[in-house]
């Protein structure tokens, strides 16, 4: 039998580490004359605003600078996409129907090895219009009225795949516009942090004003690994 030689193919991905940082300026007197730890504070929510930006990195083209979104589907590279119109089996409004949630999972050309860690990546607005939509319309699908999508969605799943939910992802209010993903996000995307959040203390700068500036920063820049390990769910 004879055997074809087949050499393999990669796309090249580059990661371009972009700084972001925040600075806060606290008075000398709050430092030491306050009965909580406000440089504890401080840090606290130094950490908290690095969380939010990192998740404002990936899911909204505003942030580009900082990481591909994760719904890009525009670069030049294979990928799939669920394109949300009027015409049947989709429908207008903010969720996902039924009929486009099985699409989304069989009907795109999603590979099977992929499905295994499949995950879904919505806003909250369409996972709250999903599974009110999908709770009224379910004794269509076979299932006895006592089952509810809503409870299922209270555990964040839906046809079986987990759900994640962002804050930041677009909407479908807008047409051209991809508001989330479904497939193996792990395999697909990967954020790079060049290092930890380092915190610094600076009582010196603002030491005529009687204050101290707290200072952090991270490195990180996020891209699509893998185009074919997931699909952008887009409305057009």
């Amino acid at each position: 039998m004879p055997f074809t030689e087949k050499a393999p193919t990669a796309e090249k991905v580059t990661f371009t580490m972009t700084k972001m940082g925040f600075f806060t300026l606290v008075a000398n007197e709050a430092l030491t004359d306050l009965v909580w730890d406000v440089a504890t504070d401080t840090i606290r929510q130094h950490a908290e605003l690095h969380a939010a930006n990192r998740d404002l990195s990936f899911s909204n083209v505003t942030y580009a600078a900082f990481a591909q979104p994760i719904y890009d589907y525009t670069t030049s590279g294979t990928c799939n996409v669920l394109s949300k119109t009027t015409a049947a089996p989709y429908t207008a409004g903010t969720g996902i129907t039924m009929a486009e949630a099985t699409s989304a999972v069989y009907g795109t050309g999603l590979k099977t090895p992929y499905l295994k860690n499949a995950s879904w990546l919505l806003p909250n607005a369409v996972w709250a219009a999903t599974i009110s939509a999908a709770s009224a319309t379910l004794p269509v699908f076979g299932q006895s009225a006592g089952y509810s999508v809503a409870r299922d969605g209270a555990g964040l799943n839906f046809l079986g795949y987990p759900v994640y939910l962002s804050n930041n992802l677009p909407t479908t209010a807008a047409t051209t516009v991809a508001y989330g993903v479904f497939g193996d996000i792990q395999r697909g995307y990967r954020i790079v942090e060049q290092n930890a959040v380092p915190f610094m203390a600076d009582p010196y700068t603002f030491a005529n004003a009687g204050q101290t500036q707290f200072l952090s920063s991270t490195r990180a820049y996020g891209a699509i690994m893998d185009r074919n390990a997931m699909v952008s769910l887009f409305k057009t």
